[in-house]
């Protein structure tokens, strides 16, 4: 909303900035803050990172199916985004978020090294 509200003002150049960099901050920081906070709780150990599972084979999956297919209708459209595109993202999301779900469940396992049974 700040990034629209910027370029209608009359500052393109801010609302551009502030649609790349606001996103940027909240993951870096984001990301710098839960890491810093592992880092103290096991601290003096290193901190371990476990390999590949289903959950995060499953997340990678519906994500690249949704950008490659984005890139391919958006693109063919003409850049603009139909009603019914909205409607198969937000299907797509729950797809993914019920894939998810099943994932850290242990009920869909794709038998990945780093895939444990459930306790």
């Amino acid at each position: 909303i700040n990034a629209e509200y910027g370029a209608r003002s009359g500052f393109p150049e801010m609302a551009i900035s502030a649609a790349y960099g606001g996103p940027l901050f909240n993951m870096v920081f984001g990301l710098g803050m839960s890491v810093s906070y592992a880092n103290a709780v096991s601290y003096p150990h290193p901190l371990c990172v476990s390999p590949v599972t289903s959950q995060t084979a499953t997340a990678f999956l519906f994500l690249s199916i949704s950008l490659l297919a984005s890139l391919i209708v958006v693109s063919s459209t003409s850049f603009v985004i139909r009603k019914w595109w909205g409607g198969a993202l937000v299907l797509l999301y729950i797809a993914a978020t019920a894939c998810g779900l099943l994932a850290e469940f242990g009920i869909l396992s794709f038998n990945l090294p780093g895939d444990e049974p459930p306790a």
